[in-house]
């Protein structure tokens, strides 16, 4: 499993912009199918809820619910934009230093998660630019 294969090596996994019908991404059948998975190691260090694009834009509230109803997994914001005005338009801070120190963080308020306003709104207007 790569889940696996990232976790031994001491990386994070984290689920980038879960369940947006816009993008490639990670489903709720998916998701669950992890969640109950016993194998040790086979398991999410957090999911994205906040992410400023329109994929993370579309699914941010159902992926917000989903998480605080069922999955219960630390939450992140981020901005791992494919366009210059988002990169780093939306980002996470945690207490920690590891993937260990992460995974121990309880579901994140907001706060802890950041959205950069006056860059979204500039990368919305671009969009509505380049939208036709």
């Amino acid at each position: 499993w790569t889940i696996r294969a990232i976790r031994d090596q001491g990386g994070w996994c984290l689920l980038p912009h879960p369940m947006s019908p816009l993008i490639r991404s990670v489903g709720e059948r998916g998701i669950r199918r992890i969640l109950h998975d016993t194998r040790t190691g086979i398991c999410f260090d957090g999911i994205e809820v906040i992410n400023p694009s329109i994929a993370g834009k579309v699914i941010a509230g159902k992926v917000q619910r989903f998480n605080r109803d069922e999955a219960k997994l630390p939450e992140t914001g981020g901005s791992d934009s494919h366009t210059l005005p988002l990169i780093g338009s939306a980002y996470t801070i945690f207490e920690g230093h590891t993937a260990a120190d992460f995974r121990l963080e309880p579901i994140l308020e907001p706060g802890h998660f950041y959205l950069n306003t006056a860059r979204e709104q500039i990368a919305n207007v671009i969009i509505r630019r380049l939208t036709p």
